[in-house]
């Protein structure tokens, strides 16, 4: 080995050259040849190995050696896992006569007995190395393809683990051995080498568990995790089909400042091509439209997701950069332009997508608040500490109007009493200068087992027992690296009030894995004295106590060797249990609340003081931690013995951490699947109970072939059950899992403690708000109603007086001023600019034209006109009738008066056409419908009846018209009501509900209250909506919170409409019901869209579709009636891609519904084939319905392609698929048609 080429050299023919060619060729690989001409010879080496003293074997060429011998070339010793190529270079050997090697560079001679110590030194170092190499991956062949955030955090962990201890030797051997160098290369190619990866497959969009501002110190993480493959390009790509050169996109950027990025905006980057760059070999050039360049080049136009990792400097290590994931952008526009060298560079320009958690943002606001601290949104104070600590600590307050926590003294170190007996005799080290690493003579070292605990740049190389640092009489300098505790933190914090855990601690800066946090200041207490004085320490919220039970879990790189798991024990050595009570006294430790999954761990330190070592409590960072990140440990769990015998909840506290691994999480998981088990499944069950019911009665007593069908039945709802509880438990774990990056959370008040409840939406949080002065407002209206109409015998002309009263004080609140605007323009004559007087002129519209032959026309342009005009000017402004009125903009109400227009809107046309039809000889025939009608056969009136019947010419006076318009109980949601049975019910309050089901129907409505309490507090859907959050999940997750949210709006509407319907009814006036079916007994889109919006729906029947021709131009009609609805709601593009998908998917079902009735398909057909075929179509069906509802409301159309894309996956496949059959499953539970299939009538 020391000549050099002995045993390399390889035998011709002694291999078949074919069995290689799979190897890629090494296309910049450089031989490094001696200067000096009496240097030794060059080395060549196969490829794996034995390589001479200094070499150091490259991947892929890494793998463990054989024996001595040369292999043959044909034998497949090698990994051939993808990895960066990396230097292969070496020091020239020394000479074997002892004499001086002659170069350029001055070296020290080198004699043969320091060959020897050398030679044994390296392969001391390869046998370390080796050994640190004998772990077991623990990944199976599907993790190392697709991950999750579990094994993302795992990996990465191990990751660091493996490259601290590597830096540790390094340290140690560093002028001895260049085996450790750059150890985070060395580190990323042992675990490639034993396949420690995931996300291995390369994939557009969003990386399964990494999230969005994770951040990473080495390219090597980017790569392990899957999140970016290239370890020196900046733009890494796949193909989109098969290899072809030409298809290849960008899959991800990383921007860190190498080349001449505009990276300030934190929504675009405009990211310059790779290559071109100046070289010491090479002067800078034009970048060419290759490789990468092409790449996003193709992103471009085929507009697909780029991830995008942003780099910058470290500020606690300026010689090393930080990387943050910055979530998904799209390739917006590409030129070329001249850059600083006078080359021309490709330039492309990235837009975020909307709706991700911020992460650049929040280093650029970071960034402004270490310039102008007093910038920071609720800042209290901004140093905490009052000098105390070298960096200020911020005191912050985001969320309420508390300005600050108790009052306690502020000390930045533990305080022992002089009676305390835990410490020892002890005496520092006799180092000079600075305590090294690899010191054998250095007594600091030696207690700490013969290795320096913490690394170069100051990071804990590895958990210990017990950790000893240098003390006041060791003479080593102040700075020496076995001082990290003493010479305090060097990370910007910032103390924060928490939404739901009083205060909290979270840092400015990024924190590495292993970084000194704080120390855990206070007063220790004694246990003696702490009973004495009533100050348990169990009882006081901050303390830390050694003797708890703590959560175990392993951080530092472990082998399978028992030797040096014996070295790297993580389990504490502490002398006697230690309390500190940082209650009267303490630092910023106070502060860090509690978790199940931490992100600091603690460590206990001892250091020498007047020749006694005391203990001292440290924080250190259990993993990277992005800056704004709430920095939490593990309180422990109280010993049983510590406990009182007759308190077993003495010291037990109720968990907030919100962690998926909560120790709370496990006994509240039963309840909380019950709960949400009655919540999402209460309307279904409701709906049909009787199914199950007549089931179980009817079982045992009936045909052979009747008990088979109603067997399969049962199965079906064994089927549904398990479906619930199977999305029920994956919602409470999304909930868990994501909620703090969830917007529109807020705490509530279920559960001890109160959980967080979702608030996202806005039409239910203000509903939700002002639900008591609605109650109230609107109990004593219709009190005061029904008192009036019997001590006055009121009937259609006193109501309307009465109701438009008391309407109008219920306006003036919502609308303010517009109303003093209305009355002034009306006397104006400037009918058109105000509410109330608008809706004067349009009385008289169907007056004047009631009789005219275009009548139908000018009433829809009049009031389309009019609708359009609103939404565009946002109701318009004072101003615009000069300076003297511009005031009144500032008295505006609380409502915005031309949201509730649209349903003014319909009332118009409705009173338009009702008041036309007057006029005609009416087509109704009652009598006919009183036979058909069991309503009417009773002696009531049904709505239809009302409908229907003209009211008296003289009920259309101006006044009806008004209290019609301005309802107080329908004015802001609805339900519709049409005109003539308005009026009808101002003459004669409706007898269809009685005393006694009026009650019944409020006390259901409580009870869907309650149970959308229940909802909120334990499922976030919406939130997961508003938040944007769905693009990080996987397909399932996706298609769990997509049925979330429909349930959910399903139960906000139901609750907003049945409200303001109970009110009327109350009131005397009866309004058509809406959501007269769940969501979840809809299985095509006609019956969902009449069990909706039923009162929409059948004004549309009334006033659009049987105009427009009916059921004889059904086809047309429906494009027609769904464009009207859409712009009805709002003009937005979502709400028309909505409205024709539906249309699109309506059109298919109309088809078969004709040609099923036209061929009489139900009797042709065996009742099996049929009933299957019916369960076939409503599969579809309410699979389109999914996707036009979520397109519409929740990921618009630009998110329609990228839903595609999500289930045409391999997993979106396996999703679909369940999806489908759940379906299935829920149609013929459904279906009219099926269950009479199973003998129920």
């Amino acid at each position: 080995m020391e000549g050099g080429v002995a045993g390399n050299t390889v035998p011709p023919n002694s291999f078949d050259k074919s069995k290689v060619l799979d190897v890629k060729p090494l296309r910049s690989l450089l031989p490094v040849f001696p200067e000096a001409p009496n240097g030794p010879p060059f080395v060549c080496a196969p490829p794996n190995g034995p390589f001479p003293t200094g070499f150091s074997p490259f991947f892929p060429f890494s793998g463990p050696q054989g024996s001595p011998l040369t292999p043959g070339l044909n034998q497949n010793l090698f990994n051939s896992t993808a990895m960066p190529i990396r230097s292969f270079r070496a020091e020239p050997p020394p000479a074997s006569n002892g004499e001086n090697v002659q170069s350029s560079n001055k070296r020290k001679s080198v004699g043969p007995s320091s060959v020897k110590k050398k030679v044994k030194r390296s392969n001391d170092s390869e046998l370390a190395l080796a050994a640190l190499t004998n772990f077991k991956p623990g990944i199976s062949a599907a993790e190392k393809d697709d991950g999750n955030r579990e094994l993302v955090e795992n990996v990465l962990m191990r990751f660091e683990a493996l490259r601290r201890k590597l830096s540790q030797m390094e340290d140690a051997k560093e002028s001895h051995s260049e085996i450790f160098k750059r150890a985070n290369l060395k580190a990323g190619n042992i675990m490639f080498t034993k396949g420690v990866r995931t996300n291995g497959k390369k994939r557009i969009g969003v990386v399964p568990g990494v999230e969005i501002g994770d951040i990473f110190f080495f390219r090597m993480e980017l790569i392990l995790i899957g999140l970016h493959s290239q370890s020196m390009a900046g733009i890494d790509f796949m193909p989109m089909k098969a290899d072809i050169e030409g298809e290849r996109v960008a899959i991800s950027i990383v921007s860190s400042g190498g080349y001449e990025d505009d990276a300030e905006d934190p929504d675009v980057l405009v990211y310059t091509g790779q290559g071109g760059n100046a070289s010491a070999d090479k002067e800078a050039s034009d970048q060419k439209l290759v490789r990468g360049n092409l790449a996003l080049e193709r992103s471009l136009h085929r507009a697909n997701e780029v991830r995008v990792i942003r780099g910058f400097k470290d500020a606690t290590h300026q010689t090393s950069k930080v990387y943050v994931y910055d979530g998904l952008y799209k390739v917006q526009e590409s030129w070329m332009e001249k850059g600083k060298t006078g080359c021309n560079m490709f330039k492309y320009k990235l837009v975020r997508l909307p709706g991700q958690t911020g992460a650049f943002s929040t280093w650029k606001s970071i960034r402004k608040w270490k310039e102008d601290p007093s910038s920071r949104d609720g800042l209290i104070l901004p140093d905490l500490t009052s000098g105390a600590e070298s960096i200020p600590v911020s005191l912050v307050n985001e969320v309420d109007d508390e300005k600050g926590p108790a009052y306690f003294t502020y000390v930045s170190t533990v305080k022992y009493p002089k009676s305390f007996k835990l410490v020892q005799p002890s005496y520092g080290c006799n180092c000079r200068d600075a305590c090294q690493a690899g010191n054998s003579n250095c007594s600091c070292i030696q207690k700490n087992g013969g290795d320096f605990p913490y690394i170069t740049t100051g990071i804990l190389a590895c958990r210990m027992p017990m950790i000893f640092e240098c003390g006041s009489s060791c003479p080593c300098f102040r700075n020496c690296k076995n001082r990290v505790l003493q010479t305090g933190f060097k990370v910007h914090f910032e103390v924060f009030k928490t939404r739901d855990k009083g205060w909290g601690l979270r840092s400015w800066d990024p924190i590495r894995a292993g970084t000194f946090i704080c120390e855990y200041a206070g007063e220790v207490i004694e246990k003696i004295k702490e009973k004495a004085d009533g100050d348990d320490g169990e009882n006081n919220d901050y303390v830390f106590n050694t003797n708890r039970v703590y959560e175990s879990f392993k951080w530092n790189h472990e082998t399978e060797s028992a030797e040096e798991r014996s070295d790297t024990s993580e389990k504490f050595d502490i002398p006697s249990p230690l309390i500190i009570s940082s209650k009267n006294s303490g630092n910023i430790a106070r502060f860090m609340n509690h978790s199940c999954s931490p992100n600091v761990f603690w460590q206990p330190i001892m250091y020498e003081h007047n020749n006694e070592a005391f203990l001292h409590i440290a924080f250190f960072a259990k993993k990277h931690i992005p800056p704004m990140t709430e920095l939490t440990y593990d309180y422990g769990i109280p010993r049983s013995d510590e406990t009182e015998s007759n308190n077993m909840e003495h010291g037990k506290k109720k968990c907030l951490c919100g962690s998926p691994k909560c120790r709370d999480w496990k006994f509240y998981r039963s309840v909380n699947l019950f709960v949400g088990f009655v919540v999402l499944t209460f309307d279904w069950w409701y709906d049909n109970s009787f199914v199950v019911v007549e089931v179980w009665i009817d079982l045992n007593g009936c045909h052979d072939r009747q008990k088979q069908n109603k067997v399969e039945l049962l199965l079906l709802i064994l089927y549904v059950i398990g479906f619930y509880i199977f999305c029920i438990h994956r919602s409470l774990h999304l909930s868990r899992d994501h909620f703090s990056k969830l917007r529109g959370l807020r705490i509530g008040w279920l559960f001890s403690p109160p959980r967080l409840n979702d608030a996202s939406d806005d039409q239910w949080r203000n509903f939700r708000t002002n639900l008591p002065i609605l109650s109230l407002v609107f109990g004593i209206f219709t009190l005061l109603a029904n008192i009036f109409r019997k001590l006055f015998h009121l009937r259609a002309r006193g109501m309307s007086f009465l109701w438009l009263f008391l309407s109008l004080i219920y306006l003036s609140y919502l609308h303010g001023a517009w109303l003093v605007l209305a009355f002034q323009v009306c006397y104006l004559n400037h009918l058109s600019s105000s509410f109330l007087a608008l809706l004067a002129y349009v009385h008289l519209v169907p007056i004047i034209f009631a009789h005219a032959k275009y009548f139908t026309f000018l009433l829809w342009i009049f009031n389309l006109g009019f609708l359009f005009c609103n939404r565009i000017y946002q109701g318009y402004s004072f101003s615009i009738f000069g300076e003297y009125w511009e005031y009144l903009d500032n008295f505006r109400g609380t409502f915005r008066w031309h949201i509730c227009f649209n349903l003014v809107v319909l009332r118009m046309i409705s009173f338009g056409y009702d008041y036309h039809w007057a006029h005609q000889e009416s087509r109704f025939d009652q009598e006919k419908h009183i036979q058909r009608c069991h309503v009417c056969k009773s002696g009531k009136n049904c709505y239809q009846i009302l409908q229907e019947r003209n009211a008296h010419i003289n009920d259309y006076t101006f006044t009806t018209y008004l209290s019609y318009l301005v309802y107080a109980p329908l004015y802001i949601a609805g339900p519709i009501i049409s005109f003539n049975s308005f009026a009808s019910q101002l003459d004669v309050p409706q007898n269809h509900y009685s005393i006694k089901e009026v009650i019944w129907y409020g006390l259901r409505w409580v009870f869907g209250l309650c149970l959308m309490e229940l909802m909120t507090h334990l499922f976030y859907f919406n939130a997961f909506a508003t938040s944007a959050s769905w693009k990080m999940l996987s397909p399932m997750d996706i298609f769990v919170v997509g049925y979330g949210v429909i349930n959910f709006m399903w139960l906000k509407f139901f609750l907003i409409w049945r409200f303001f319907r109970f009110c009327s009814l109350i009131a005397g006036i009866e309004a058509p019901e809406n959501m007269p079916k769940c969501v979840n007994n809809c299985h095509d889109l006609e019956s969902f869209w009449k069990s909706w919006h039923a009162s929409f729906n059948k004004w549309i029947v009334r006033y659009m579709y049987i105009p427009l021709g009916g059921s004889q131009r059904k086809l047309l009609n429906i494009w027609v009636i769904f464009t009207f609805v859409a712009v009805w709601h709002d003009l937005e593009w979502k709400l028309l891609s909505w409205a024709w998908l539906t249309c699109l998917f309506f059109v298919p079902e109309l088809l078969v519904k004709s040609a099923t009735n036209a061929f009489q398909a139900k009797g042709a057909l065996d009742g099996f084939i049929f009933r299957e075929l019916r369960a076939a179509g409503g599969t579809i069906t309410i699979t389109c319905l999914m996707v036009a509802n979520l397109v519409g409301y929740v990921i618009g159309p630009s998110g329609f392609s990228w839903l595609i894309s999500q289930f045409l996956s391999k997993e979106g496949l396996n999703v679909f698929g369940f999806m489908l059959l759940t379906f299935y499953v829920g149609t013929k539970m459904i279906d009219e048609h099926g269950i009479m299939w199973y003998g129920i009538e």
